[in-house]
């Protein structure tokens, strides 16, 4: 829970307004960004999977290794082009007897567009494979920048199924970014999504190969998707016919309405009158949504304070799925910094609204649709906060009330002061001088 807002070495604000003539927008008063420390290692995401080999004996490692345009060091080389260079090493040893092989490479990036340089959104996928005997194994990768010479090394365990028995099983899952069917071939050509965050869009791809289920036979593929404590989220099956020695299977589950959270999804196969299964966890979330929302509904509906009446009403009357592109394209047009991955201005009126709910709720409405909720996200913080509850001296300052608690909050960088009543001692504060908010926003 966040009880305050850091405040910054230099008291310097900055003002990030939106659209002040609308009643709905006014600014929202921000803290200067504070700037990060370089990293010093090379952030990537690393994901194994395990197939049956082309040789049909042994079991196949496949290691996907997805770097971040973000996360290298770029270089102008030439007028239009900047490159990033980087080496790969990836090793899996096995606990059996402590063999190993090593597989080293190395890739560059090269870009002819500045504004890519900082892009959390392109990447490079590189992919290494062994064929190897079954078992438990310890694969280490590690990536080193060839510009900065940073350095991150991945410690992963997997054990590698044995395919090399003509009897009915089935592969691990691994979740796709895209399918695509050559029409020549037949033959399917799949991205792969080297990271269990789910997000982007509402669908959850996945692929799994069934071995050994012959063109005579049939299977029944049944697939779940399970929340905390094994809820059901999502559940479908169907019945294909098999395709010998391996059969290709793609799933698709629309996450529309998934809230925020770690799932799993679960494949059951059944053929024969025997069932096996697979699992995979993943993360569910929604690109700039934040973590405290469970939907998009949700993050667009305390926009209110900042989207122009027009823009708030246009965004609550979208479509679930319309909702997350132009949630995006909102915050997109209201980022203080466009050129870096982060977005304060969202970030920061995200976590006033969490601190909000969190800490002025009243029995009838959440914390940031209150007065208090209200003030705090717009101004933050306040420098000092004067608490007087129970009071008699103030049960003067409204003829015929009775003031059963009374908080006036000071800002010192606007010389100003906010005053609330709670009448009826139950915590539902109101603010007594709006006027005063109206005019620190306005100036």
């Amino acid at each position: 829970m966040i009880n305050q807002i850091k405040k910054v070495v230099i008291p310097v604000y900055l003002v990030l307004f939106a659209f002040c003539v609308d009643a709905y927008a006014f600014p929202i008063f921000l803290p200067s960004p504070v700037l990060q420390n370089e990293q010093d290692s090379v952030s990537v995401d690393v994901e194994l999977v395990n197939f049956l080999a082309g040789d049909g004996l042994l079991s196949k490692l496949d290691v996907y290794v997805k770097i971040l345009y973000d996360n290298v060091q770029f270089v102008k080389v030439k007028k239009d082009t900047f490159l990033a260079q980087y080496n790969v090493e990836v090793t899996a040893k096995s606990r059996k007897d402590d063999s190993s092989e090593s597989r080293k490479f190395s890739d560059f990036i090269a870009i002819e567009s500045l504004d890519e340089v900082n892009s959390v959104k392109k990447f490079n996928l590189n992919k290494v494979s062994f064929d190897l005997q079954s078992g438990e194994y310890d694969v280490l990768i590690t990536v080193q920048d060839k510009e900065t010479l940073f350095r991150s090394e991945f410690n992963r365990e997997i054990t590698l199924k044995d395919f090399s028995k003509p009897v009915v099983q089935i592969s691990n899952i691994l979740f796709l970014d895209g399918i695509q069917k050559k029409e020549d071939t037949g033959n399917y050509i799949f991205t792969p999504r080297v990271s269990n965050e789910q997000s982007d869009d509402f669908r959850i791809l996945a692929y799994f190969e069934i071995y050994n289920v012959t063109q005579d036979d049939s299977f029944r593929v049944k697939y779940q998707v399970l929340g905390q404590q094994d809820t059901v989220w999502y559940e479908h099956e169907y019945f294909s016919a098999g395709e010998g020695r391996v059969t290709q299977n793609f799933i698709d589950v629309v996450g529309e309405n998934l809230p925020h959270g770690n799932y799993k999804l679960k494949v059951f196969m059944e053929s024969g009158g025997k069932e096996f299964n697979a699992e995979k966890g993943f993360n569910w979330y929604l690109q700039g949504l934040p973590v405290e929302f469970r939907s998009v509904e949700e993050a667009i509906h305390v926009l209110k304070y900042l989207a122009t009446k027009k823009e708030y009403k246009r965004l609550q009357k979208l479509s679930t799925g319309e909702k997350h592109h132009e949630f995006l394209v909102f915050w997109k047009k209201h980022d203080p910094t466009p050129l870096t991955s982060e977005n304060e201005l969202r970030d920061e009126y995200y976590a006033r609204v969490v601190f909000a709910n969190a800490n002025y709720h009243s029995l009838s409405k959440g914390g940031w649709q209150t007065d208090r909720g209200w003030a705090y996200i717009m101004l933050g913080k306040p420098d000092n906060i004067q608490r007087n509850p129970y009071n008699m001296d103030f049960r003067t300052r409204r003829l015929g009330k009775t003031i059963k608690a009374i908080q006036i909050w000071d800002y010192y960088t606007y010389n100003r002061q906010l005053v609330f009543y709670d009448d009826n001692g139950f915590g539902q504060y109101r603010l007594e001088n709006p006027e005063t908010l109206y005019e620190i926003l306005k100036n």
